[in-house]
């Protein structure tokens, strides 16, 4: 190395918004907010479960530059998947505030083995696979055999290692002293310890080198321009990078006990002059600096400027093509709590009451959840994953970064590994050579999201050509909306979106076309709705099952409370059997309903009908004041009363006197004559008779009354299992809602307390609120003895993540 690539350095000493307007803020800013991308981190209850216990989780969506709550999506999707990559159970969560929260119920049965959670929103899907949520645990199955437990533990692949050299910048310069990172790799990505010697191509030693158990080593050396070099382990022979004889490199020089961060750019055979230095924080510009120099230069940042997060520095020549990047966490999160956890005793009773307080340190809270578990079962480590290291750290990486809290600690050693991970894991977000090219649009295939959707297709068995034209009527009664029509594609298929359902809601599609100069349902048509569109699932790297110990014991114990206390599954007591018909709730009714009191209900499982009734309208002479007339399948009802009649005719069938049109609504849908006279009776659970004032709630199409015709929803009958020709109806279960975590209070005793208390989760709240700074609540412990983990995460308003732990002593 010589002194002409170190000096002379101009050295700046540079804040924020310097040269404001340069293209790479501009690209940014333009990025930020097309592309404005999302993340997702999900706080689960525990970190390892047992067959049949529930998951409870909270859900945190933010925006991927600031950390504030997303104002993109409304919808999440999170799955529980196996290690054979079936999807075993799905749950569509409402974003509010940016967040949301659930619940998964594991089987009894299910297999001891590895699972997934994946989380994502439909928008997220623009951008790389790497970005979408994913966390593994165990699931403990005692009643699985030891030879199954075995054969899931195995894993398959080869053994060799992946060792990666990647000096600093980027590239090997000639004559250049350079700063390499090695990561050494197993077949499933994981870091393991390596070590070998370094040789140029005459076979000279250079250095050794060894990597930790993390799979993390670091050397240093001079490459000589015109020289090849390899690495040599015990199993192999690696080339190193090619040895550049133009270009340029950054260096970052910072320690831990450092308050600032010099950046420095090397070039050889390379003008730098005109070229600019450039750096960002998650998509935030921090600073643009062109270069006055023709070989080197350097930036002098304090630390203090540049927050906490990953920052990304890149040096672009005169013609903005980027030449070197570096990327640097220089302000490892703070280990002053943000938020201070305290309990009212330092020990407790079993079966006693806790009193906990949470008090925040500074600025307000957005969200937070806790939760309380055995120390001793939880495979959760101090050094594990937490909303802090995942939305600051691990999010934006490319890899599989191991105890990632590891690297938050305040230390030397803590601080250097960091600096390691940032040489060894690519940036995830985006780069700037399409970022820069003003050719390249972005075309989302994956909107966002306002509310629920339903996707299907119209189609015609033997001319779809039939369709142009046609449009499709949507019923939604428990939203009021009441045949609003949409249009259809030119293959008839269709997308409906936006709406908000919090609980299962019936909903009715029909297809419309111009028929001899109305718009009539057309009966040549059928409807399929179609599935979510999910994204590939990945392979499982690793199928191991290690639950510990404890957890091994705590599923025993359970499974012997079970025996003595509840009846096993597989037994059947069987005292009195009453056999009788299925009755409908009021509650049901209510929810299907848009008013309170019909003028007449007829509840057709609680009725005696003549055997000879073929149809509605013969059901409906035991309804008095209706006159029905005609014959099957021609028929006509009216009311006997000319002030409030309702009439119809089905083809040549009589007119009532009246002449008053009835209104027909089936479901919700309203319906012709045709199709009231198509309904089997067996798909009918009742039908509500609408006089007069009470009428008005379906509006002017309303002249002397209405007929309300509900069908089965149980699965028996119409509309899922009969349904006209052109009509489809449905219950979609709407947004998923959580249960209620259950934690006993043990103040006032209950029978339920005579059974013991082991719980694996001692407490979970996925939803504090805090009331000047504080938050409070109290529990009550178990049975069980011993310390317990005090796990509280969650985000403050400007978008800052937290984390902290505590511990709670049971004697």
């Amino acid at each position: 190395m010589t002194a002409r690539y170190y000096l002379p350095f101009i050295l700046l000493a540079l804040s924020y918004n310097i040269y404001a307007q340069s293209p790479y803020l501009q690209a940014l800013e333009n990025y930020t907010a097309v592309q404005s991308q999302e993340k997702v981190y999900l706080h689960l209850d525990n970190s390892q479960y047992i067959a049949g216990e529930t998951i409870w989780l909270k859900a945190y969506v933010v925006n991927a530059t600031s950390h504030l709550h997303t104002q993109t999506s409304k919808t999440l999707y999170v799955e529980l998947i196996d290690s054979a990559r079936h999807i075993l159970d799905s749950l569509e969560l409402f974003i509010e505030n940016g967040t949301c929260r659930g619940s998964l119920n594991l089987a009894p049965d299910i297999p001891s083995g590895l699972y997934r959670i994946r989380a994502y929103t439909q928008w997220m899907r623009n951008f790389d696979d790497d970005l979408l949520y994913r966390q593994e645990f165990h699931v403990l199955n005692t009643n699985d055999s030891t030879d199954s437990i075995k054969k899931n533990t195995k894993t398959k692949g080869n053994k060799k290692i992946s060792i990666d050299f990647l000096p600093e910048g980027g590239d090997f310069l000639g004559g250049i002293a350079t700063k390499v990172a090695i990561r050494s790799t197993d077949q499933h990505g994981r870091g393991k310890s390596e070590k070998g010697v370094i040789v140029n191509q005459k076979g000279q030693h250079i250095t050794s080198f060894e990597t930790n158990k993390q799979g993390y080593g670091l050397i240093f050396f001079t490459p000589i321009a015109g020289d090849s070099y390899y690495a040599l382990t015990a199993q192999s022979q690696l080339n190193l990078p090619e040895v550049k004889t133009t270009g340029a490199v950054i260096r970052a020089t910072h320690s831990h006990t450092s308050n600032k961060v010099m950046f420095s750019v090397l070039a050889k055979n390379l003008d730098l002059k005109g070229g600019t230095l450039v750096m960002h924080k998650r998509g935030q510009w921090l600073l643009s600096q062109e270069c006055p120099n023709n070989d080197a230069f350097a930036v002098s940042i304090n630390k203090s400027d540049l927050g906490s997060g990953i920052i990304n520095v890149t040096f672009f020549d005169k013609n903005q093509i980027p030449l070197t990047e570096r990327l640097i966490f220089p302000n490892p999160p703070s280990h002053i709590p943000t938020i201070n956890i305290a309990t009212d005793q330092n020990e407790y009773q079993k079966r006693s009451k806790v009193n906990l307080t949470l008090s925040s340190a500074k600025n307000t809270v957005h969200s937070a959840s806790i939760t309380i578990n055995p120390m001793a079962e939880s495979s959760y480590k101090a050094n594990g994953r937490n909303i802090e290291n995942y939305l600051l750290f691990t999010s934006d990486l490319k890899g599989k970064i191991e105890s990632p809290n590891n690297y938050f600690q305040e230390s030397k050693e803590a601080y250097l590994a960091l600096d390691l991970v940032m040489l060894t894991h690519g940036w995830s977000r985006f780069d700037w050579v399409s970022l820069l090219d003003e050719s390249q649009n972005f075309s989302p295939t994956y909107f966002p999201e306002e509310g629920l959707k339903i996707v299907g297709k119209a189609s015609n068995y033997y001319n779809d050509k039939d369709l142009k034209g046609a449009t499709l009527g949507v019923s939604i009664p428990s939203l009021g909306v009441l045949n609003e029509t949409t249009s259809l594609s030119e293959d008839g298929s269709f997308q409906i979106d936006g709406f908000s359902l919090m609980d299962s809601t019936s909903i009715y599609l029909q297809v419309y076309k111009e028929q001899q100069g109305k718009n009539e349902p057309y009966r040549k048509a059928s409807i399929h709705l179609e599935g979510i569109n999910r994204p590939d699932i990945r392979p499982f790297l690793n199928n191991s099952v290690n639950p510990n110990k404890a957890l091994e014991e705590k599923a025993q114990t359970l499974e012997q409370i079970s025996k003595l206390y509840f009846i096993d599954e597989n037994v059947r007591e069987l005292d009195e059997v009453i056999i009788k018909a299925r009755s409908l709730k009021q509650e049901e009714i209510a929810h299907r309903t848009l008013y309170t009191n019909p003028s007449h209900r007829m509840m057709l499982d609680s009725m005696k009908y003549n055997q000879g009734a073929r149809s509605i309208f013969d059901l409906l002479r035991n309804i008095p004041g209706i006159n029905v007339t005609g014959t099957f399948p021609f028929q006509s009802a009216s009311f006997a009363r000319s002030n409030t009649s309702i009439a119809s005719t089905a083809n040549n069938a009589p007119t009532s006197a009246n002449g008053n049109s009835p209104l027909y609504v089936v479901d919700g849908m309203p319906a012709d004559e045709d199709l009231v006279n198509s309904i089997p009776l067996q798909n009918v659970e009742f039908i509500d008779v609408l006089k007069g004032p009470r009428a008005a709630i379906y509006g002017s199409r309303v002249k002397g009354g209405a007929i309300l015709i509900y069908t089965r929803q149980d699965g028996s009958g119409y509309p899922t299992d009969i349904s006209p020709e052109g009509f489809y109806g449905f219950i979609h279960p709407g947004y998923h809602q959580a249960k209620e975590f259950y934690s006993p209070r043990y103040d006032t005793p209950k029978d339920e307390h005579r059974i013991p208390d082991f719980r694996t989760t001692l407490y979970w709240n996925p939803e504090l609120t805090f009331e000047n700074g504080k938050s409070e609540m109290d529990f009550y412990t178990s049975d069980q003895s011993g310390p317990f983990t005090i796990r509280l995460e969650g985000i403050l308003t400007n978008g800052e993540p937290f984390f902290e732990e505590n511990v709670l002593f049971v004697e």
